[in-house]
């Protein structure tokens, strides 16, 4: 699950942290696309759905992490907050438009 926390008001040594990571953050992808370990024969495409609990009245429930444990299965995960979900097929190849059309039915 990921973590949002939005500051406006960051100190000069707070952006310099950020700046720091960021590039951290880049030049691992640069080194990672330099390596050659990405795939680039197959093509593949993948499908992922967010959800968003809520209860009779319609507000947010803050039940995603029971709701993972009774479902016990890797394909949803949390997100942000506690009300939601996330559902993702396991990636395929794409071959041509039947693929395209398979994910249309079941999306």
């Amino acid at each position: 699950m990921g973590i949002q926390d939005i500051n406006q008001e960051s100190s000069v040594t707070e952006k310099r942290v950020l700046m720091k990571r960021l590039l951290y953050e880049i030049n691992a992808f640069d080194a990672l696309l330099e390596s050659g370990l990405f795939e680039t024969e197959t093509r593949r495409i993948g499908v992922e759905q967010e959800m968003f609990l809520v209860d009779e009245s319609g507000r947010p429930a803050s039940i995603s992490v029971e709701i993972l444990e009774k479902l016990d299965d890797p394909h949803f995960t949390t997100e942000l907050a506690r009300f939601n979900l996330e559902f993702n097929l396991d990636p395929q190849v794409l071959e041509g438009a039947q693929e395209l059309l398979y994910f249309n039915r079941i999306t």
